[in-house]
């Protein structure tokens, strides 16, 4: 055999061995070489389960078999892919979110070959809402200012005003169904003697006044439309944002319920 045949095979053979190899390593860490891998291409990737939002406003999920990534979808949209199983609020919706309401949360699983993908989750409900804090009552009888920690991201307060009587066959308080005033303002405070004249002889069988005050803000559904008022059920209005004014009283004029 000459000298330059030699040659030739052994660099062929070089040649071939290194594509072997290289065949090899793509194979392994193209995400194929594994025994659950290979299975996984027999169906679709599982579907992501138990959704929560935890204290942090961090969005988790449990981890899926082989997935390489998530897709998370926000109010039926899809919002970004992650690459673990977990998302924090400020990766979803910016440092500095300002919109408030119902988010639905679903996640998809995803593999290196779309139709592998999972099925997109069962949705997970969050409505992300404001409490007032430290309301607190300054003043004479009828001329009292309400005041309360500003919300930093709130456009506006509303403030309704019931009348509260005593039914005169059950002996019981019954509110009025709808507030006898409703305002806006601007700023963390109003002065009640604005909203009502409570001397006058219309409210003379009135035992007290039930003031709910509430915050709005951009609705994550609507952000280019109306305010969202954040506790839009006064129902479950949290009680430190109910205060009663009584007119017989002498001060303090106002007692105030005082939440956690």
């Amino acid at each position: 055999m000459s000298k330059g045949l030699k040659i030739t095979l052994i660099v062929l053979t070089i040649v071939i061995i290194l594509g072997l190899a290289g065949f090899l390593l793509f194979y392994l860490f193209s995400g194929k070489g594994s025994i659950e891998e290979q299975q996984s291409l027999n169906s679709r990737l599982d579907t992501p389960k138990n959704l929560a939002l935890d204290s942090d406003l961090t969005l988790k999920f449990d981890e899926v078999p082989n997935a390489v990534g998530y897709l998370i979808y926000v109010n039926g949209e899809e919002k970004k892919i992650v690459y673990n199983n977990q998302a924090t609020w400020a990766e979803l919706f910016g440092e500095n979110s300002k919109t408030y309401g119902k988010y639905i949360f679903s996640v998809k699983a995803l593999y290196t070959d779309a139709d592998y993908h999972s099925n997109i989750s069962e949705p997970f409900e969050f409505t992300r809402t404001i409490t007032l804090k430290n309301v607190a009552v300054y003043g004479w009888v009828g001329e009292q200012e309400f005041t309360w920690d500003e919300v930093p991201d709130a456009l506006s307060y509303i403030v309704r005003v019931y009348s509260v009587k005593i039914d005169a066959e059950t002996g019981r308080e019954v509110r009025s169904e709808n507030a006898i005033v409703t305002t806006k303002t601007e700023t963390s405070s109003f002065n009640l003697a604005r909203l009502i004249d409570v001397s006058s002889d219309a409210y003379k069988d009135v035992v007290y006044f039930e003031i709910h005050i509430l915050a709005s803000a951009k609705d994550v559904n609507n952000e280019n439309g109306d305010e969202y008022v954040l506790d839009s059920n006064e129902d479950d209005i949290t009680e430190n944002q109910i205060l009663r004014y009584y007119l017989t009283q002498t001060l303090p004029a106002i007692a105030i319920n005082v939440g956690e």
